[in-house]
């Protein structure tokens, strides 16, 4: 009678396949993790862009300018958003909130006034808003501090019109 050799996985071999499975795994939760976050920015983004487009036409269609107002204080309405007003009283059209975690950024000579849009379309308000005749808007995720990422859209004076720069 022949006896029969069982061969099976050694208690090592199974310790070091789970291993590895829990290091794929924990590279997988961390990747998912990074396009949730540049997906909200560039969610936020689109939105942004958006209502200055809908700024824009708004001062074409009324045929007195309309303005882009944005923030990020509390006391702001709506506080770390924007509105989108049919003229200079702040008869709101349009009210939108950016993505949480995602502000405004100010500062190193980024405007915090309101984008003017006159009737033809074009950029209005004060000159020193549009240096080189293009305003930038920057998004940035605050909560990741120097490590947060940042959007920039880019507004045209002569054709009001706004892009993501890259």
């Amino acid at each position: 009678m022949r006896r029969r050799s069982q061969r099976a996985f050694t208690l090592l071999e199974m310790t070091i396949v789970i291993a590895v499975m829990l290091f794929l795994l924990t590279v997988a939760l961390v990747a998912s993790l990074d396009w949730g976050r540049s997906h909200a920015m560039r969610g936020s983004a689109r939105q942004v862009r958006a209502g200055i487009a809908l700024a824009r036409q708004e001062g074409i269609t009324r045929g007195n300018g309309a303005l882009f107002r944005f923030g990020n204080e509390p006391h702001l309405i709506p506080p770390r958003g924007y509105f989108v007003a049919g003229d200079s009283e702040g008869d709101w059209e349009n009210t939108n909130y950016l993505a949480r975690g995602v502000v405004f950024r100010f500062g190193g000579g980024l405007s915090t006034n309101p984008v003017a849009f006159r009737s033809d379309g074009s950029g209005g308000g004060d000159a020193s808003d549009w240096p080189a005749g293009l305003r930038d808007l920057v998004l940035w995720e605050d909560a990741r501090g120097a490590d947060g990422m940042i959007a920039t859209l880019r507004v045209s004076r002569i054709t009001g019109a706004a892009g993501l720069v890259e």
